[in-house]
């Protein structure tokens, strides 16, 4: 008697495990870096840990802060560890959707000098709204790890990691694996290709806006960089769609980052 077997239909992965496969690959590396950064603050600073209890309370009076060199290198922990758990998710992963469009060529370079005028003036443009609509007459940033670093050595590390590591990290992590697999997750729910993506940008732009901060700790300013970084966010999904590959993105995220580090370093410095 012949046996039947299953059909295409019913042995493709389920969509849901893709959704345990984004909290593996982003979650997982959070956690692992958040609970290895304690131990490296420590090992890189004269902190004790009386000392890292009392900041992380909020009971010492004198304010403790964190090391520069702390900060930059739990900075690249967790960024190697972001990578780290994307590839895995690649490789190994549950769920069906596992292609991160991790292409780069040469004419990358060419296409993200030309969409970075275009980016950073769209996100200039929503930076200034915001901060009028809110009644901001300072220019809210988030660059104080440049500038407190600017001083001391760690200066050329905070420049690799703001140019060089965080495009790169990040643009697999968001327009790559998070894009991705909830651009599946689209698919799946609405089978509407348009839907798919417009959800995709939405979720991983949001993901990628919120993980980012103010230097000023009011919420309005904290608004401004959400905005901000939300409008960057969907302009480099964008531009991935559109090209299928996340080189476009790296080169244009990397230029967005080097104008920011020039301004930092050479114009507010003078």
């Amino acid at each position: 008697m012949t046996e039947i077997s299953p059909s295409v239909e019913q042995r493709k992965p389920r969509t849901w495990l893709s959704i345990i496969d984004w909290l593996i690959g982003f979650i997982s590396p959070l956690f692992l870096a958040l609970m290895l950064s304690f131990p490296l603050v420590i090992i890189s600073s004269d902190l004790s840990l009386d000392d890292l209890n009392e900041a992380l309370s909020g009971s010492s009076g004198n304010g403790i802060q964190i090391p520069i060199q702390s900060t930059l290198l739990s900075g690249l922990l967790q960024q190697l560890l972001a990578v780290a758990g994307a590839i895995w998710v690649a490789r190994k992963g549950f769920g069906p959707f596992k292609d991160w469009k991790l292409g780069v060529k040469l004419q990358d370079v060419g296409i993200g000098l030309l969409a970075f005028p275009i980016v950073f003036g769209l996100a200039l443009g929503t930076q200034q709204i915001m901060q009028a609509l809110l009644s901001i007459d300072d220019e809210v940033s988030n660059t104080n790890i440049l500038s407190d670093a600017m001083n001391s050595g760690w200066i050329i590390l905070a420049v690799v990691l703001a140019v060089v590591v965080a495009p790169i990290s990040e643009e697999i992590v968001f327009r790559g694996m998070t894009l991705r697999i909830f651009e599946g997750i689209g698919g799946r729910l609405f089978n509407n290709g348009i839907a798919a993506r417009l959800l995709a940008v939405v979720v991983s732009t949001s993901i990628f806006a919120l993980l980012h901060s103010a230097d000023d700790p009011s919420i309005n300013a904290q608004l401004v960089v959400w905005a901000t970084i939300f409008v960057l966010g969907a302009c480099l999904a964008v531009m991935t769609f559109y090209f299928d590959r996340l080189g476009p993105a790296i080169l244009t995220h990397g230029y967005f980052n080097l104008f920011a580090v020039i301004g930092v370093l050479f114009v507010d410095a003078a």
